[in-house]
């Protein structure tokens, strides 16, 4: 119980950690052009694939990562291999749907108005990819450690919401 009173204050406390500073909605669009924007995290696909190129891990709820990263360097995951990462990473999200119930509604985005705990239990790989974009434009914010995929969409889904 006094878990779960703790739970908003410690993502309200991570939500400076993960995001600081506004996300660019400009480079990264929902078609996803491979080659818009300058920089290398513009240029890359909202992929798993160009996550884990920047050595960027994602964890699932029992802190086991989502993809394969420390044996493979910067190779690039297989189409086969991205698939399985996506429908884990949705499973992960969709199971801590529950935390949403803690934060409320997004205020601004695609997601004002719905309750958090809603958008994470009806999760899709599109919604996935929208944030995978926000994390290629802020790849320093996640790149330092090792990050609960549920806990960085749900901050993100609250604080900032899709484009």
């Amino acid at each position: 119980m006094s878990k779960s009173k703790r739970a908003p204050g410690l993502i309200q406390k991570g939500l400076s950690k993960l995001f600081p500073e506004p996300a660019r909605q400009d480079s990264e669009g929902a078609s996803g052009s491979p080659n818009e924007g300058n920089e290398p995290g513009a240029r890359a696909m909202p992929t798993l694939a160009a996550v884990a190129q920047l050595r960027i891990q994602f964890l699932d709820n029992s802190r086991r990562p989502l993809y394969p990263l420390p044996e493979r360097g910067t190779s690039p995951l297989s189409r086969d291999e991205e698939h399985v990462a996506i429908a884990r990473c949705l499973d992960a999200i969709r199971e801590a749907k529950d935390a949403g119930r803690l934060l409320g509604k997004p205020a601004v985005g695609g997601y004002a108005g719905r309750e958090a705990e809603a958008v994470m239990a009806e999760v899709t790989a599109e919604d996935l990819k929208q944030f995978l974009a926000f994390v290629l434009a802020n790849g320093r914010a996640f790149v330092q450690r090792p990050t609960r995929l549920s806990e960085a969409f749900l901050a993100w889904l609250v604080d900032r919401g899709s484009p």
